[in-house]
């Protein structure tokens, strides 16, 4: 089990972990968010029965963090995600 403790961490390894966790967490939700952005441009969720891509992102990976990128991504948003990713540096 990983322990959550940082009781016996030094001060600046604790900021510089902080501050390099917070940079990937950014990285690695800029990258789902591409992914789905295109599992929704080629409609594979609906090719794999899914009804809409709520449907299939509560299915298929039905973490908290996964239902506020998919589910309450308002459309406004969705429809504009592509002009994000073109512009972001971090997506590849």
């Amino acid at each position: 089990m990983k322990s959550y403790l940082r009781t016996n961490v030094a001060d600046e390894t604790l900021l510089r972990n902080s501050a390099r966790r917070h940079v990937c967490d950014r990285m690695n939700t800029a990258e789902l968010l591409a992914d789905i952005g295109e599992i929704e441009a080629r409609s594979l969720h609906l090719k794999a029965g899914y009804k809409s891509l709520h449907a299939f992102c509560m299915a298929e990976y039905g973490s908290p963090t996964t239902r506020r990128c998919c589910g309450s991504m308002s459309p406004a948003l969705r429809a504009s995600s592509p002009q994000y990713f073109m512009r972001s540096p971090t997506v590849k």
